[in-house]
C-alpha cells in the first residue's frame, strides 16, 4: 500500500508539472500497474481491472492507447513474473509507447448527470 501511495503521489505531481513529461508520466502509470498486478492476489483484484485501470489513467491525461496487447503477451503475467518494476516498464513500453495517441474522447461523451437524473435511473444503470 505504501508503494502505491508513493507512486500515486509522484504520478499526480508529474501530471501537474507545467510541461508534463509524457514518458515520465507513462513510466509512473506502468509502475502503478506493476504494483497492482503484484498486490492483486491479496486484494482479490483481477488482471482485467488492472489493465482497464492502466488505460483509464492514460485517458485521464488525454492519451489513448491505439493498440491491442501483442499476441502471446499477457500484461498481468509480465507484471507478476518480472522481478523489478523497471523491467516491467521496459517490456511494456516497447509496444505501448509508440501507439500513445492524443485524444479528446472523454470530452465527447455525454455528462452522466444529464442522463442519470433520479435514484431509480442510477439503480437501473448499475444493473446493466
Amino acid at each position: 500500500e505504501k508503494e502505491m501511495d508513493y507512486i500515486w503521489s509522484n504520478l499526480v505531481a508529474a501530471i501537474k508539472e507545467p510541461e508534463m513529461d509524457l514518458d515520465k508520466v507513462s513510466d509512473l502509470i506502468l509502475t502503478m500497474t506493476y504494483f497492482w498486478y503484484n498486490f492483486m492476489p491479496l486484494s482479490r483484484g483481477t488482471a482485467a481491472v488492472g489493465y482497464v485501470g492502466l488505460l483509464a489513467m492514460f485517458l485521464s491525461i488525454g492519451i489513448e492507447i491505439k493498440s491491442q496487447v501483442p499476441p502471446l503477451e499477457q500484461v498481468d503475467w509480465e507484471g507478476i513474473l518480472t522481478p523489478k518494476y523497471s523491467m516491467f516498464v521496459d517490456c511494456i513500453s516497447k509496444w505501448m509507447y509508440p501507439v500513445r495517441t492524443p485524444t479528446d474522447i472523454l470530452e465527447t461523451l455525454p455528462l452522466v448527470e444529464e442522463h442519470i437524473t433520479t435514484i431509480r435511473s442510477m439503480i437501473l444503470s448499475l444493473n446493466y
